[in-house]
């Protein structure tokens, strides 16, 4: 039997995801704490301290999902976070969530290593240790980001089985400049050639990944070679390592399933049935209200700190620098508008024809 506790935290669950933030995951949770199942199929996050909220935002739409908790758990890794912290996250999540925390030596680089300096922490890194850390019960992983948002149905994700030896991953949204004449795409063109990738489309973001825990246990160890060995070249860190070492290895994951903010820019999520959308670069939709998203999401993250007051020791409001970089992301998303009208639709187009034309993994 379900106790009276425990009910009322899952009516609570099914109130959060359903009528605030995942508007596909209205439906009941079949919870009996006295027969748990072994399951073999496991969603794993890696957080650091900025990005708990998100990230625990993000695994309550999971858990709210019957098909999905039926067959997978839920794991957060937590750097950076106290124990008495971890611990008032159990007491609070622990029904839905398991909780480790994650001493940071573990993937710190040695000193003299190239961290490209961006939004993005060397927490980053903490995915390439998963695969000595990730129990052995578990043998179909699915890893993702926690600034994302889960925006329908995504038991197809987390029930498809990836073949040993492969990894399933979307396109990063970076192919969609290609053949434009502007600085960032021949930066980015250079970025790519370091990498060892021909075609744009075959560069994957590292956001939402699938695959088994003895391929990411050789995917990882490799990766942080090459990150160590070559980390001049990795821009995007632990990200650009894995394209590297997983050319030909990868499986195509439709953008529905990682629906990136260069994607959201194009204002189709809506046409194109996307189930995770993912809020990559630094302008993240907690704080700022400015486009893609023109605060749309400022009330889903608002919600769950005024449901669960745990996590207010987690959340940290806009600074001055972070108020300024919002202004300049702001203006210099009206400044291309202005003296790039035609990369819109012609990103439109694009993206239309890669979704008809492209064989996805399912």
């Amino acid at each position: 039997m379900v106790t009276s506790v425990a009910m009322k935290k899952r009516d609570q669950l099914i109130s959060y995801a359903g009528e605030r933030s995942c508007p596909a995951a209205q439906m009941s949770l079949s919870l009996d704490y006295d027969r748990p199942i072994m399951k073999d199929r496991l969603v794993v996050f890696t957080t650091d301290r900025d990005f708990v909220v998100p990230t625990i935002a993000a695994a309550l739409q999971i858990a709210s999902q019957e098909r999905v908790s039926a067959v997978a758990d839920l794991l957060v890794y937590l750097i950076g976070v106290t124990i008495d912290e971890s611990r008032a996250l159990h007491r609070c999540f622990g029904e839905y969530i398991t909780f480790e925390r994650m001493e940071a030596e573990h993937f710190l680089p040695p000193k003299g290593t190239v961290f490209n300096q961006t939004h993005v922490s060397e927490a980053t890194l903490a995915r390439l240790v998963l695969g000595d850390l990730l129990p052995e019960q578990y043998e179909h992983i699915i890893y993702l980001d926690g600034d994302i948002y889960i925006n329908g149905d995504i038991s197809p994700l987390i029930m498809h089985t990836v073949e040993k030896g492969r990894i399933l991953a979307a396109c990063d949204g970076v192919w969609l400049l290609d053949g434009e004449s502007s600085q960032r795409w021949r930066e980015t063109r250079t970025y790519l050639d370091d990498l060892g990738i021909a075609d744009p489309r075959d560069y994957f973001n590292a956001g939402v990944l699938a695959f088994r825990r003895s391929s990411w246990k050789m995917f990882s160890s490799k990766a942080m070679q090459y990150y160590l060995g070559r980390s001049v070249n990795c821009r995007f860190h632990d990200q650009s390592a894995l394209n590297a070492v997983c050319i030909g290895s990868r499986d195509i994951l439709s953008p529905a399933y990682n629906f990136t903010s260069l994607y959201a820019n194009l204002d189709r999520a809506d046409a194109y049935d996307v189930r995770i959308i993912h809020f990559t670069g630094g302008m993240k939709p907690w704080f700022y209200d400015g486009p893609p998203w023109n605060g749309r999401f400022l009330n889903v993250y608002q919600d769950v700190l005024d449901r669960y007051p745990t996590l207010r020791a987690f959340h940290r409001e806009a600074g001055s620098s972070t108020r300024k970089a919002m202004q300049r992301a702001y203006w210099k998303h009206v400044r291309n508008s202005l003296l790039m009208p035609w990369r819109i639709p012609v990103q439109r187009r694009k993206l239309e024809r890669y979704l008809h034309e492209t064989r996805f993994a399912f």
